[in-house]
């Protein structure tokens, strides 16, 4: 990427049409009369692109860069050798001419002696001429650093950022530097520095979030003079005449970084049970299982995974905000600790959300399952057939001292969805489904799950937050399946009052005499002796 857009007399480093803002003058000149040129260039340039951590090789573009700058009004043209430079802003007269080689460079303007001409404006005629170093040495590139390459390709706009390079080489007489916001065209620093510099720190409050920089290294071998008296550009004109090697390097800062705390998170093992009787634990786990878990503000993560033990694995976002990384099933202990040991540091990582990039690590202590839960008493017979019209108490064992937090999940089967989750304090052995909690005629699945995992707080940022809970450790969780009562009907009760009177007895001789299939209470396809004697028996009966 080159640049354009420099004003030279008030920035050490010159800009070219081409784009590279690069080249400038050691003196400028505290007050300069109108009867001279302020500063004029004739350069040749090998322009570098390190675009990884390697250093740059090969000159991407060989470049011609010359300018006069002057007064406004100085004058109405100018050039160099016949070649015309127009006026990019008012006195400022430039041209930037690239080739694909050096070979073409050097036919184009070739030898060391260049002549720049002015006219037309309040300086007269007026030529100058520049000689060029001979032989034309350029300086070997210079090199960024590959630890600095790496820091800035998405660096974090709230931290300093290093910039380092190679020191210059032989043919070397001055260095500039030049990092600018891209899409602004503002510069964060743009000077001279001394020669045997080889960094420079960007500061934070320099940096914006989601912007590019580039950041342009010159090293000259340049001639730095004054101009000749009238009709050249005068005595107090500063001349540079020269070559250098120019390394371009951009970068992108990362997201701003949120430092809100993230909220809920969480890393376990899991043994899974399945109660099958009354009052009676299982004995032996179904299946064993691992799972990560994050509880936030929407839209504050993109994308997350945990990573520890035998591999990285995504997390995905189940509901809006929760994030669930629930790893396949494990026959046995000993396979789960294979891919996920205890005594183990895990860590959850989040991007892309208004969270940003955050890393919070969660230990695993040492194997600390918790006693079985199971319902007690009648509790796994009153779920079965269970009247959801009614209130209903279920009650399971007394958690062990190591349960630091029980959580009940309900789901239902039929509909695919959960009902309800919800964290009880660790000594709660009690819950009540209220009447209308559930629906009649549906499969559920009811989870309780008894947990060892201490809370702690999150680190500060970049971790979650010292506002945010964490949990690491183990649970046991037992599973009841069961199916609610299906809906009582009441087929006498025809006008779907509540109630059988005769009412009802009316409406059943209307629909017979109409032929109306509630009539047909026999189910036959006929309206006859059968159904009337069938609905008096039904409404005799009477119903639940």
């Amino acid at each position: 990427m080159l640049r354009n857009g420099c004003f030279q007399e008030i920035e050490m480093i010159q800009c070219f049409q081409s784009g590279v803002c690069l080249f400038g003058a050691v003196v400028v000149g505290a007050s300069v009369a109108s009867a001279d040129v302020t500063e004029f260039q004739v350069a040749k340039l090998h322009i570098y692109e390190q675009a990884s951590s390697s250093a740059p090789v090969t000159p991407s573009v060989y470049l011609l860069d010359s300018y006069i700058d002057t007064f406004a009004g100085d004058a109405t043209s100018a050039s160099l050798n016949g070649v015309n430079l127009p006026e990019d802003f008012p006195g400022e007269w430039t041209v930037g001419l690239e080739y694909a080689s050096q070979a073409e460079l050097d036919a184009a303007f070739p030898g060391f002696v260049f002549n720049m001409h002015l006219q037309g404006g309040v300086l007269g005629v007026r030529d100058e001429t520049v000689v060029m170093p001979s032989p034309a040495i350029y300086p070997a590139p210079a090199a960024i650093t590959p630890a600095s390459f790496t820091a800035s390709q998405g660096a974090d706009p709230t931290q300093d950022l290093l910039i380092e390079w190679s020191a210059p080489g032989g043919g070397t007489n001055a260095v500039f530097l030049a990092i600018y916001d891209v899409a602004s065209d503002m510069d964060v620093f743009d000077a001279e520095i001394p020669l045997l510099q080889t960094s420079f720190l960007i500061s934070a409050s320099q940096l914006s979030p989601n912007s590019e920089y580039e950041v342009e290294l010159v090293f000259a071998n340049a001639n730095f003079d004054f101009g000749h008296v009238a009709p050249g550009f005068g005595l107090k004109a500063n001349s540079i005449a020269g070559y250098a090697s120019v390394t371009a390097m951009t970068f992108t800062t990362g997201v701003e970084q949120s430092c809100s705390d993230v909220g809920f998170a969480g890393v376990v093992k899991i043994a899974d049970y399945e109660q099958i009787a009354d009052n009676t634990a299982p004995a032996v786990p179904f299946i064993y299982g691992f799972d990560a878990f994050v509880d936030t503000e929407i839209g504050g993560i993109m994308a997350a995974s945990v990573i520890g033990g035998a591999m990285e694995q995504a997390m995905v976002q189940y509901l809006p905000g929760s994030w669930d990384a629930e790893s396949v099933g494990y026959a046995s202990q000993s396979q789960l600790d294979a891919e996920f040991p205890s005594s183990t540091a895990y860590t959850i990582h989040i991007e892309g959300g208004t969270l940003g990039v955050r890393d919070q690590g969660i230990t695993i202590g040492v194997d600390d399952y918790p006693a079985v839960p199971y319902l007690v008493g009648t509790g796994y017979s009153d779920l079965q057939a269970y009247d959801t019209t009614h209130d209903l108490t279920i009650e399971w064992a007394t958690p062990s001292a190591n349960v630091t937090h029980i959580f009940a999940d309900i789901y239902n089967l039929t509909a695919d969805t959960k009902v309800f989750e919800v964290q009880l304090p660790s000594n709660t052995t009690s819950i009540l489904l209220a009447a209308g909690d559930l629906v009649q005629s549906a499969d559920y699945e009811a989870v309780i799950n008894f947990v060892a995992a201490p809370e702690a707080a999150g680190d500060d940022c970049p971790g979650f937050g010292t506002g945010s809970t964490l949990l690491g450790g183990f649970v046991s969780a037992t599973t009841i399946f069961f199916t609610t009562q299906s809906d009582a009907v009441c087929t006498p009760d025809l006008n779907g009052d509540g109630f059988l009177n005769f009412f009802d007895i009316s409406a059943f001789l209307m629909a017979f005499a109409n032929m109306d299939p509630s009539a047909d209470f026999n189910n036959d396809g006929f309206f006859n002796f059968f159904d009337i004697s069938a609905f008096l028996m039904e409404f005799s009966a009477g119903c639940p």
